[in-house]
């Protein structure tokens, strides 16, 4: 669905279209609700030169999606199959939890079939949830081509 509630205690994740979220959270010595507005990018590409700089930023990412409530999956692309990826983010996308799923050195090693058939995927399904791809190197202009919705 297009908007979607979490709830524990006094805190609560919506979710809108577009992966834009809002958290309120019931301030007891004000007494009132404090609303905080949010937009996680669909599809997100860390790459470069600096791997200490892009692995910061991944974290700082993971820390405020945590912050805000949501769910962090993490993967290393040689140990994903296409089949292993549809079954987890289908899965994700039809009972509508709110993940980030991050998926590590996509493009790392030789040109291959699966490799070709997870970066297809990573485009499908980000169109329904937030990715972050995680390069250890700086990527090409022709790798980062093949992720056109980054």
């Amino acid at each position: 669905s297009a908007f979607s509630r979490v709830e524990d205690d006094n805190f609560y994740i919506f979710s809108l279209k577009n992966n834009r979220y809002f958290t309120s959270k019931w301030n007891l010595s004000l007494g009132i609700w404090n609303f905080t507005f949010y937009t996680i990018p669909m599809l997100s590409v860390l790459h470069g030169d600096h791997h200490v700089n892009s692995r910061a930023r991944l974290v700082e990412l993971l820390q405020t999606a945590t912050k805000n409530g949501l769910q962090t999956t993490r993967f290393e692309s040689n140990q994903m199959t296409p089949a292993l990826f549809e079954s987890e983010f289908g899965s994700q996308s039809m009972f509508g939890n709110q993940n980030i799923f991050v998926i590590e050195n996509v493009f790392a090693g030789p040109k291959s079939k699966k490799k070709d058939a997870l970066i297809e995927l990573i485009n499908t399904y980000s169109d329904s949830q937030a990715i972050i791809v995680w390069e250890s190197k700086k990527l090409t202009a022709a790798n980062l081509k093949k992720l056109p919705k980054a």
